[in-house]
């Protein structure tokens, strides 16, 4: 019998590579979104290669969809293997910026969605004995930076609830990976930016220098993103290597970033950060 993996935030980018990456490897995979509609292309490739994927619509916030599917997926299997944790979104905006709704909204999907699903699956990998949990976490979860301070406050709060969750489950056969990309070529911070009509803050107010910042450093990261298959690689990896690292790296910016946090003052890393805003800072 093959191996049951759970990819979540499967239709595009990161986590449609993740499916066909682990089915290549031999899994049956159960791929989540919340539009399967929008799924079809993932849903006829899958068709065409003759791999074992399955589309499920799922709303991670949705508590009583994340039990049933859960709950059909180990009625129609008997267990689950791995859990890819891969479903998120970005929150672009000054801390002081963003209204609260949206606050909410990148911790129900980013944190709060991912630990209950996790919830629920942890005592099937418990009952069996052995388990794949990995976490995709970001760059943004080792060092947060303005114009980001949300986001990147949810992505350290998965890294601690990843580093949590890997003690506690370890005597149970279950291991726990997180994945920390760069940049990738996905439309992934394109949703995050917005359009102008879309998005909740003043673009022309007190932290327009910071909007400015965001938009310059997105087309400078283009020239050292790598494909979403670079991540699924690595995914595929920690589902089966026979020891699992307990963090992947993808991308040089997302290895560099935690020795940079490590090593450099926080009064340097500061400097520097604000250097980098000053040159968008209106003439006085």
């Amino acid at each position: 019998m093959p191996a049951i993996a759970i990819v979540t935030g499967s239709n595009t980018g990161i986590g449609r590579a993740a499916v066909f990456a682990l089915a290549e490897k031999g899994f049956r995979v159960y791929a989540t979104c919340r539009t399967p509609a929008k799924a079809q292309d993932l849903v006829d490739e899958a068709v065409r290669r003759r791999l074992q994927i399955q589309v499920v619509a799922l709303d991670i916030t949705d508590v009583a969809q994340c039990r049933q599917v859960v709950e059909t997926i180990v009625a129609a299997e008997a267990r689950i293997d791995v859990l890819v944790n891969n479903a998120g979104i970005g929150m672009m905006g000054a801390v002081e910026e963003v209204p609260m709704d949206k606050v909410h909204q990148q911790f129900a999907t980013n944190v709060f969605g991912m630990l209950q699903l996790t919830q629920l699956v942890l005592p099937v990998m418990r009952k069996q004995r052995q388990g794949r949990i990995i976490n995709i976490s970001s760059v943004a979860g080792e060092m947060s930076v303005p114009g980001m301070g949300i986001y990147c406050a949810s992505k350290f709060a998965l890294e601690a609830l990843s580093d949590a969750l890997r003690i506690e489950v370890s005597g149970f056969g279950i291991h726990v990976s997180v994945v920390q990309p760069g940049p990738i070529e996905t439309n992934f911070e394109t949703a995050s930016w917005g359009t102008p009509e879309d998005r909740p803050y003043d673009t022309e107010g007190p932290y327009a220098h910071v909007y400015q910042m965001i938009e310059s450093s997105r087309r400078d990261f283009k020239r050292f993103s790598r494909p979403a298959q670079a991540v699924a690689d690595v995914i595929a990896k920690a589902a089966t290597a026979r020891r699992p690292q307990s963090r992947y790296t993808v991308t040089l910016t997302a290895a560099l970033t935690p020795l940079a946090r490590k090593w450099l003052p926080d009064r340097l890393m500061d400097s520097m950060q604000i250097a980098m805003l000053r040159r968008f800072m209106p003439k006085t």
